[in-house]
């Protein structure tokens, strides 16, 4: 009993080490409260209802939303690649139905530009 204690104790100290497992995560349950976290460029806006906007009724004219800091994508230690997952919620309304819309783009960049 001692010996599996013992093993399970090794095991579970292994799974919470820094190296098996990061921690980036953020969660936006709307972008009022994003601080500095997001940073907004062109027509891009965080209206005082929380919902992030990234287009108005200019044509041709559209904005960009980013999270500020880094998310790492390899382990520290060996370089081995992380898992990652997202989701969203988003609503996109075209000006004119039967002419489509506007779209969602989820970058990933080696450097901040």
């Amino acid at each position: 009993m001692a010996k599996r204690l013992l093993l399970f104790l090794i095991l579970l100290l292994l799974l919470a080490s820094p190296e098996f497992c990061e921690a980036d995560e953020f969660i936006f349950h709307g972008f009022k409260s994003s601080g500095s976290r997001i940073s907004l460029n062109s027509v891009a806006e965080i209206e005082h209802n929380g919902i992030l906007k990234l287009t108005n009724d200019t044509a041709r004219l559209v904005g960009h939303a980013f999270y500020e800091s880094p998310v790492k994508f390899k382990n520290s230690t060996d370089g081995k690649t992380l898992s990652f997952s997202t989701a969203f919620v988003f609503a996109i309304v075209p000006e004119y139905e039967k002419l489509g819309g506007h779209d969602l783009l989820l970058r990933f960049q080696s450097q901040k530009s």
